[in-house]
């Protein structure tokens, strides 16, 4: 599920009309704000990895989308090249990680791989 801005679900009810409530409803889903997150864990003793995360339509649910190869001497390293990692997941800088998140990517293309 999809979450939007109030003024954005305000103004798609008060357009009310179907053209324009269906212009405004892709226009919504095309801004879709991917929540991503890094988290460094360690599997050893002064062994670091990170690994990039992204939530789903359930906030207690999070997918693994990349986790490092190399491990790290100290957590700070780790969670540095995570964040580098991250970054390849955002197109513009300025306004953050929008676009299409791999599980609705997922479910949309119908696609079940036979």
């Amino acid at each position: 599920m999809l979450s939007y801005s109030r003024a954005a679900v305000f103004t798609w009810r008060l357009l009310g009309r179907s053209a324009e409530r269906e212009f405004l409803k892709e226009l919504m889903m095309s801004e879709h704000y991917r929540r991503l997150a890094v988290f460094v864990d360690n599997p050893g003793i002064e062994n670091f990895v990170w690994i990039v995360l992204e939530s789903t339509g359930d906030p207690a649910v999070w997918l693994d989308l990349e986790t490092g190869f190399e491990s790290y001497d100290t957590w700070i390293e780790a969670f540095e090249a995570g964040n580098l990692a991250l970054r390849a997941y955002v197109d513009d800088e300025d306004r953050g990680p929008i676009g299409e998140s791999l599980g609705e990517s997922e479910e949309s293309d119908g696609d079940d791989g036979v």
